[in-house]
């Protein structure tokens, strides 16, 4: 089963006066989850530009593609498509079980001109949605798009790539990116695999590739909820200001979807060993009474209730002492969060009013030592991300910095093995 947590900053508010509250939502499976037992379809859209000659990546991706092929089980579906001035159909969807023949359909790709990105991830949303229709829909279908460079043939625009993603998404698959070398668009790979519901990966040496793409593979076997949904409903006079999200990945969530006061948000798919959390800041109007539902959350597989509802409440008072207790690690989780975030939007596109916003939040954050849980992980890593922002940072060194920015250590976790490690060895210091 999925366990759902939610916490407030604040369980009392001040009569008759308008406040903000702070609301954090963990996901996380325990270990008595199943993992979905569905078949798995992964659609390759590689890029073939001239560029890709350069330091043999274009041979790297067939070599990964090729291992991919190799590791998966033979139910498994694939599919290639590849694009440079224009698009290839290297493989239509074919069983992982006729290896030889897609090992050799891989071998055919060669390189040409301009980079053509947009009109290749369409044709291999195609390839899945094709495959779809002839096959089982206990299938999880996942596009991975692999280049070093940047969108130069119609339509080029972020928004046409967003837009292309929420279709995508939208449809039940799973878009991820990774972004090879000093010279492709990293803002536009984000963008992409935040609205993909995917993740976005920097490939420093095109011969990391083979370890990334599997990964995707293992992921998929892994996972437990398909395109979920996280559905809150908030009290009548509550209105979601803000909604940030720090795991699986650091991001702002900036596709609601409000029906009065009803917000439905998309989630990455859930997957063994890989929490989500979710910050949100409320405002709750001037008001009066006791122990009211202030927001129910559940998460939605489909039409399907997998984990919740779960309801807190929050209740006005005149008492001083009672609308002055505050959890401040909901609090600074946000803040933290937000710190981070508006990192990322300073290494991405040089805004300083994000910058500035950083700097201000950084320079309240409490010692990470005096706070407890995701608290502490947010602001350790807000820190080192702020640390790290030196003037003059290279193109390398900028999309290391950036794509850091996405992916939180969980130290907490981190220690607690460590001591668990630690405690094990004096045990066994002990016996001996």
């Amino acid at each position: 089963m999925l366990n759902l947590r939610l916490e407030q900053s604040r369980r009392h508010i001040e009569a008759n006066r308008e406040s903000t509250v702070f609301v954090q939502v963990e996901i996380s499976p325990d270990q008595s989850t199943q993992i979905a037992q569905k078949n798995h379809h992964i659609c390759l859209v590689i890029d073939c530009s001239g560029s890709m000659e350069d330091d043999m990546k274009i041979e790297q991706a067939k070599n990964a593609a090729i291992k991919l092929v190799r590791g998966l089980p033979s139910t498994d579906t694939v599919s290639i498509v590849a694009f440079d001035d224009d698009v290839h159909v290297i493989l239509d969807p074919k069983p992982a079980s006729e290896r030889q023949y897609i090992e050799n359909m891989i071998h055919s790709i060669t390189t040409g001109y301009a980079t053509a990105m947009h009109a290749g991830i369409s044709k291999g949303f195609d390839l899945v949605q094709q495959s779809r229709s002839l096959s089982s829909s206990n299938t999880i279908n996942r596009l991975v798009v692999i280049t070093d460079g940047l969108a130069n043939v119609e339509p080029c625009e972020d928004e046409d790539f967003i837009q292309l993603a929420k279709e995508i998404r939208k449809s039940g698959i799973t878009t991820s990116t990774m972004g090879i070398g000093d010279d492709y668009g990293e803002q536009l790979l984000k963008s992409v695999s935040e609205f993909g519901g995917g993740s976005w990966d920097h490939i420093v040496n095109a011969s990391d590739l083979s370890k990334v793409v599997n990964e995707q593979a293992t992921q998929m076997q892994q996972t437990i909820v398909t395109n979920p949904q996280l559905q809150i409903t908030l009290m009548d006079t509550a209105e979601l200001l803000e909604a940030n999200a720090s795991k699986p990945k650091v991001m702002p969530i900036d596709d609601l979807k409000t029906t009065g006061n009803v917000t439905i948000i998309g989630l990455k798919d859930i997957i063994r060993n890989e929490p989500h959390a979710l910050h949100f800041k409320i405002k709750v109007n001037a008001g009066e009474g006791e122990n009211i539902p202030f927001l129910t959350a559940e998460i939605l597989e489909g039409s399907n209730v997998v984990a919740g509802p779960d309801t807190i409440e929050i209740s006005y008072t005149n008492d001083r002492k009672l609308y002055n207790v505050e959890n401040k690690n909901v609090f600074w989780s946000f803040k933290s969060t937000e710190s981070t975030i508006c990192n990322s939007k300073f290494i991405a596109t040089g805004d300083l009013d994000a910058k500035k916003r950083s700097d201000t939040i950084i320079n309240i954050l409490p010692h990470p030592d005096t706070v407890e849980g995701l608290a502490h992980d947010t602001i350790v890593h807000a820190n080192t991300i702020h640390d790290k922002i030196v003037p003059d940072l290279t193109e390398s060194e900028k999309k290391k910095l950036l794509h850091h920015t996405t992916v939180m250590e969980d130290t907490m976790t981190e220690k607690l093995d460590e001591a668990i490690s630690d405690l094990k060895n004096s045990e066994e210091d002990e016996k001996e």
